[in-house]
């Protein structure tokens, strides 16, 4: 059996059991990403690991990569081919990752809050103080419009939830 989870400074964090909603809300993304995305230029990467750096490997729960070649089986994603992190907020570890994210300069990271139907938006990564300078904050009803994707589109906060 193999056990999934995340490998955040050497420590091993093994993925907690997923709720029905978790997997709703994954699968939404899934499918917004995907209908929405050229898919010559962008990958929508599920549940799937990157490396960060030797001690930091981490499976976010969609992850929205550009210029990264599926059939190069040499070499998986890195830092630089993210454009959009987004994770559930039953990750237990989520306090331990939007720190490695800044500092790998991820430009965008959504965070999804199923029980308060909130979303926090960070941008502008500070790679010195490993934070992001800027969250925004959107509420159902609400859309929102990924930063760093090409051509801008819009997803109301509804249909992720």
């Amino acid at each position: 059996m193999c056990l999934k989870g995340d490998y955040i400074r050497g420590t091993f964090y093994p993925r907690m059991t997923q709720s029905f909603s978790y997997n709703d809300i994954v699968t939404n993304l899934m499918y917004l990403f995907i209908r929405q995305l050229d898919e010559t230029k962008y990958v929508v990467w599920i549940e799937k690991s990157i490396r960060f750096s030797g001690n930091d490997e981490i499976s976010p729960d969609c992850t929205i990569l550009q210029d990264y070649n599926l059939r190069d089986r040499t070499a998986g994603p890195n830092a630089t081919n993210i454009q959009l992190i987004i994770e559930v907020l039953n990750s237990h570890t989520l306090n331990r990752k939007l720190p490695i994210y800044a500092a790998h300069g991820v430009p965008e990271v959504w965070v999804i809050s199923s029980s308060n139907s909130v979303l926090h938006v960070y941008t502008r990564p500070n790679q010195n103080l490993n934070v992001y300078e800027n969250e925004q904050t959107y509420i159902s009803g609400k859309s929102v419009t990924p930063q760093f994707i090409m051509p801008k589109f819009t997803i109301n906060v509804n249909d992720i939830l």
